[in-house]
Parts: C-alpha cells; sequence; structure tokens
C-alpha cells in the first residue's frame, strides 16, 4: 500500500493504521483446501468434507503485538435418511471434532479473547444439528 499523501500525514490523524491495514493483507489465510465426499445408498445419504486452513496474522497498531496462527482441518460431517418422497431426517456436524485456533498467547485484560478476535472458521467449536426436510 501507498504511504498518506504529505497533506493528511502532516495532521497527525491516522485514518487507515498498520492494523487496519495488515487486517486487509495477512488476517485471512492464503491458502484453504477443501475434499468433499458424498456417498447415497437409497434412501440414506451422507457427507463428508474436510476443510484445511492455513495459517494467519492477527495483527495490532505495533509489530510486537502481532500473533499468528496455525494452519486446521475442519471435518464436517452429516448423514440423512429420505423418510418419504417428500421428507427428509439429517443429523450432523460442523466442526465435528470441536477444533479451536491457537491460543493467542497472551493474558490481555483489554477483553480481547483466549484465541484472539477472529478466525477464518469461528471461534466457537463445533456445532452439532438435527433438521427435518420438507419438499413442497
Amino acid at each position: 500500500m501507498r504511504a498518506n499523501p504529505a497533506a493528511l500525514s502532516g495532521l497527525s490523524v491516522t485514518l487507515f493504521g498498520r492494523q487496519a491495514q495488515r487486517d486487509l493483507l495477512v488476517a485471512t489465510p492464503r491458502s484453504k483446501v477443501v475434499l468433499t465426499g458424498d456417498w447415497s445408498f437409497s434412501r440414506l445419504h451422507t457427507l463428508l468434507r474436510l476443510t484445511r486452513y492455513g495459517q494467519y496474522t492477527e495483527s495490532s497498531n505495533v509489530a510486537s503485538g502481532d500473533r499468528t496462527f496455525g494452519a486446521k482441518v475442519i471435518t464436517d460431517l452429516e448423514a440423512s435418511y429420505d423418510l418419504s418422497r417428500r421428507v427428509s431426517l439429517a443429523v450432523g456436524a460442523n466442526n465435528l471434532f470441536d477444533v479451536y485456533p491457537d491460543k493467542n498467547g497472551i493474558v490481555a485484560s483489554d477483553g480481547s479473547g483466549l484465541y484472539g478476535n477472529f478466525a477464518p472458521f469461528g471461534l466457537s467449536g463445533g456445532f452439532y444439528y438435527a433438521r427435518l426436510g420438507v419438499k413442497f
């Protein structure tokens, strides 16, 4: 990114500082790989999805406050059964193995979370569900 023009720099007001700039450049993983498989037999259907998120960096206003979080693999699994031609029942899990980001390595009193402020796959761990589907 280009530096601010001299007229703005002379005001000593930072409109788009280091942290905001780096959030655009390094806060999302450079790689995301998804492998999906589905299988059906008669009325039974299954889906397995593995998603690998590469490392990402959560930036601070100063370089010493930056934290880099490692790559993680998230597993999603769903099984559904067709009860009739129009009704199906499914159970599943997003983030089946309850994977969390790396801990941020600091004890903060400013409200920062144990795992940082964001992650490409969320900060809440696994999500488990049952779903009844109806086709009209």
